[in-house]
């Protein structure tokens, strides 16, 4: 046995080292290449095209119950993750993982619960840490790992991240990825013997269910005290080999840095609301404006005797003034 299936995750730059990387692979290549690269829900579904006219294998956006061939390109499109069922490929737009969809991680656990040793695996340019979880269910179901070299990526973050967590075969830059992967494809010999762990197939089974196990949750994690800052809900952690990652019931998957970045965005989209009603209230009256003195206040006359405390009574419907008791 031979790995003939090749997995590619990326995001910022992505595309371009997408572009280098199939040019340069040979037509005969016995393998299948599947692509997941970080893109927005409205981003128009040409990568597979692109990818397409760049390349001497045939390369297209991936469509469900896709049979997954040697010699083709299949592409993750826009708001859907790209997973691996078997000799097929599926599509489903279910929960963000590491606040993307398509996501990097889904795609490499389901093809290393399904073909173990015959994945090769890498993760080229991006920010933050998405693809590294799935990168280490790769090496733990015996598949290959490497890395597009930190210091070649236009966002090292990704690169950098699956360092830290896995210990990568390789570790190249662009230029010889395509290299790498034809000589791994026709050198590589791999067991027929083998299996997957507990974890990796319990998870890559809610990911079909769309994360809604508990008995996943209780069997594999332990309750956090972070709620998910998608939908709200409790959070078990699920990191394997010393990784910290969350998991809510509903199928939303964080990374330590992901997590990190969406409660930021949370917590600046909660302060932009707070502000925006106070800045309402004061124009209708309600509060006044910090540091000046309201205009119903200025209206009304001021007590002569000084000292004496004063009581707010209120003024018509939403406004309050102040009268010396």
């Amino acid at each position: 046995m031979k790995r003939d299936l090749v997995l590619l995750g990326g995001s910022a730059g992505a595309v371009s080292g997408l572009r280098t990387i199939v040019r340069a692979l040979p037509a005969d290549l016995p393998a299948a290449v599947l692509a997941t690269v970080h893109l927005g829900a409205d981003s128009p579904a040409l990568l597979g095209e692109i990818l397409d006219r760049e390349t001497a294998l045939r390369a297209a956006n991936a469509r469900d119950g896709d049979l997954i061939e040697h010699g083709r390109i299949y592409v993750a499109p826009p708001d859907f993750h790209m997973l691996v069922d078997g000799d097929h490929i599926r599509l489903y737009r279910g929960p963000r993982e590491n606040r993307c969809r398509p996501a990097i991680d889904p795609l490499f656990r389901t093809a290393a619960a399904s073909h173990g040793p015959r994945v090769l695996a890498g993760i080229l340019t991006g920010w933050l840490d998405d693809g590294s979880a799935g990168l280490l269910d790769v090496k733990s179901c015996g598949g290959g790992t490497f890395v597009q070299d930190p210091d070649d990526a236009q966002a090292p973050d990704m690169p950098t991240n699956a360092m830290a967590l896995v210990e990568p075969d390789d570790v190249v830059p662009l230029a010889d990825i395509a290299g790498l992967i034809a000589r791994r494809v026709a050198a590589d010999s791999i067991p027929s013997d083998w299996s997957v762990p507990e974890s990796v197939r319990l998870e890559a089974q809610a990911t079909f269910d769309r994360g809604n196990d508990y008995g996943l949750l209780d069997r594999e994690g332990k309750l956090s005290g972070v709620s998910c800052p998608d939908c709200g809900g409790p959070m078990w952690e699920m990191g394997r080999g010393g990784q910290f990652r969350v998991r809510c019931h509903t199928g939303h998957v964080h990374g330590e840095q992901s997590l990190i970045a969406a409660q930021r965005s949370e917590v600046e989209r909660a302060l932009g609301v707070a502000l925006r009603v106070l800045e309402e209230r004061a124009r209708m009256g309600d509060v006044p404006p910090s540091g000046r003195t309201h205009p119903v206040w200025r209206r009304w006359p001021r007590s002569g005797r000084r000292g004496r405390r004063r009581k707010p009574i209120r003024c018509g419907a939403s406004s309050w003034a102040t009268v010396a008791s």
